[in-house]
C-alpha cells in the first residue's frame, strides 16, 4: 500500500488510502513508525481515507500510536465520520482528531 507522507504547517500529515487488512498491517505499521522516527514535529495526523477500518487498521493505530507517544509525539487519526462510532465502541477514541 502506498502511503504519503507530507508536512502541513507543525505536522506530518500520514494519508492512508485504503483498507489495511492482515496483509498491510505490518508494513502500514513500518511506514508510520519511519514517520516517527523522522518526525521534528510534535504532531503527526494520519488520515485514514476508506471508510472502511478493520480490526488490523485499529491494531496498526494503537500501536503506532504508543510507539509515538514513547517518543513525545501525538498521533491522532482523521477518519471518515461513518467510522467514528467504530472507535468510540472499541475504546479508541482519544486517536480521533477533529477536523
Amino acid at each position: 500500500m502506498d502511503i504519503l507522507a507530507y508536512r502541513d504547517r507543525s505536522m506530518v500529515v500520514v494519508e492512508v488510502p485504503g483498507i489495511i487488512d492482515m496483509d498491510d498491517q505490518q508494513p502500514v505499521f513500518d511506514a508510520l513508525r519511519a514517520e516517527v522516527d523522522r518526525c521534528a514535529e510534535p504532531l503527526i495526523v494520519v488520515r485514514m481515507l476508506d471508510p472502511l477500518v478493520t480490526s488490523a487498521g485499529l491494531h496498526v493505530l494503537d500501536d503506532a500510536h504508543r510507539y509515538a507517544r514513547a517518543r513525545g509525539i501525538a498521533l491522532r487519526v482523521v477518519v471518515h465520520p461513518m467510522a467514528v462510532r467504530v472507535f468510540d465502541v472499541v475504546g479508541l477514541d482519544h486517536l480521533l482528531r477533529e477536523e
